[in-house]
């Protein structure tokens, strides 16, 4: 009888010495930065016809409304630009060559975002903490450029003409929607290094009335890939 009374107050002395350290985190606010790659755009005039790698940063606040489920709200930004080649040619259609053009689509973009999560945890040995957990989810919201629809002029001919470099679309705004995948593994109770990919698609509208307003709207697909730091309180 002794001995199963000293078990029982030593399983529930552990019991309580755990229980002092199981930390409800819900809170958590980051940063990621990475790559970021863009499909073509569609219903547009000029859409180029090579996607081009440029920085992506984000900040990062979210909140677990449960165990398996978390919200974010997210602020990114950007660069959405594609290459082409145009054939120049002098005063008397003498060829000067191929020369490379970009499409600035925007410079930067700038997004505004609500992702909805499914999480996976991991628990530490003892189970008093969340030690990493995967997460599966969509988002939605805002997107705008920041662009002066101004050409840039970046190539001259012996007979001193010059040809447009850059083809700037005009500023616009449009709504975002999409879906990502992340992992986050915290080395300590309240710091974690995360890593997520995502896929948005973007529906945008300019007031670009050039060329018969051919360009005053166009939609394309970002792809972000990212590495960041979060704290979790």
């Amino acid at each position: 009888m002794r001995r199963i009374l000293l078990i029982t107050i030593a399983l529930l002395t552990t019991g309580s010495v755990f229980a002092q350290y199981v930390p409800e985190y819900r809170a958590e606010i980051g940063i990621n930065t990475g790559l970021a790659t863009t499909s073509l755009p569609s219903n547009t005039e000029y859409s180029g016809k090579k996607a081009s790698w440029n920085n992506y940063t984000s900040l990062r606040c979210s909140y677990a409304i449960s165990d398996y489920y978390q919200l974010v709200f997210e602020a990114g930004v950007t660069q959405w630009m594609t290459r082409d080649k145009w054939s120049i040619d002098g005063v008397d259609n003498n060829n000067i060559g191929l020369k490379e053009v970009k499409y600035v689509f925007g410079k930067p973009a700038l997004s505004f975002l609500v992702h909805a999560n499914r999480i996976v945890p991991f628990y530490s040995r003892y189970r008093e903490m969340v030690r990493s957990q995967f997460n599966v989810g969509v988002c939605g919201g805002l997107a705008m450029t920041v662009v002066d629809g101004n050409n840039v002029n970046g190539y001259s001919t012996p007979d001193s003409m010059t040809y447009v470099k850059e083809f700037h679309y005009e500023a616009g705004r449009g709504i975002v929607i999409g879906a990502q995948i992340g992992y986050t593994y915290y080395v300590k109770r309240h710091f974690g290094i995360n890593i997520e990919g995502s896929a948005r698609y973007c529906n945008m509208v300019t007031q670009d009335r050039r060329y018969g307003g051919l360009n005053k709207n166009y939609d394309l697909v970002c792809f972000p890939v990212t590495l960041g730091v979060r704290y979790r309180w």
